[in-house]
C-alpha cells in the first residue's frame, strides 16, 4: 500500500485517503509505528509538515498549481 499499489484508481490512490482519513490521524499512527519498529518507519517531512499545519496533500497541489487552498477545499 506504501506504493499505492491495490488502491483503485476510482479510490483515489494512498494520498487521497490520507486526507479523507486527516494527515494528523496518519501521521500518529506512523510515528507510534516508528516508536516500535524504529527508523523505518520514520513519518517523512512534508508528512509532519502538513500534520502540524492541518493542512492536506490536495490544498499543497492546489498550492503548487496555483489555484490556491481555498479552491482545494471547494
Amino acid at each position: 500500500y506504501t506504493s499505492g499499489y491495490g488502491f483503485p484508481v476510482w479510490r483515489g490512490g494512498p494520498m487521497f485517503h490520507a486526507d479523507r482519513v486527516g494527515l494528523r490521524v496518519i501521521h500518529e499512527r506512523i510515528v507510534e509505528l516508528h516508536r516500535r519498529h524504529g527508523a523505518r518507519w520514520a513519518p517523512a517531512p512534508l508528512l509532519s509538515t502538513l500534520a502540524a499545519e492541518g493542512r492536506t496533500f490536495r490544498e499543497l497541489d492546489a498550492e503548487r498549481e496555483g489555484t490556491g487552498a481555498d479552491a482545494a477545499r471547494g
